[in-house]
């Protein structure tokens, strides 16, 4: 018998940054395959900061720590995010 893990291709998820905690948090959709670095590179825009020294946080939709996404070769999909998760930047 052979053992499938399948999940959605994408995650929509809350983004939120360090400078500017009143800020509300900016909704977006990321693809599930792309490296952490990419994903970083593509949150620059969104908060401003820089992909090399950014650190990222994520927490469920509770708002409880899950994980630290530490590992910018591995892919975004491989860390426990899920729709309607906050990852803090």
């Amino acid at each position: 018998m052979e053992v499938q893990v399948v999940t959605q291709d994408f995650v929509n998820v809350h983004i939120t940054k360090s400078d500017s905690e009143d800020a509300p948090p900016v909704e977006r959709r990321f693809k599930k395959g792309i490296t952490v670095q990419d994903f970083k590179t593509k949150l620059e825009l969104v908060t401003g900061g820089s992909a090399s020294t950014m650190k990222l946080k994520v927490y469920d939709s509770k708002n409880k720590f899950v994980c630290d996404i530490d590992n910018d070769e591995a892919l975004l999909g491989s860390y426990h995010i899920d729709d309607g998760s906050r990852i803090h930047a």
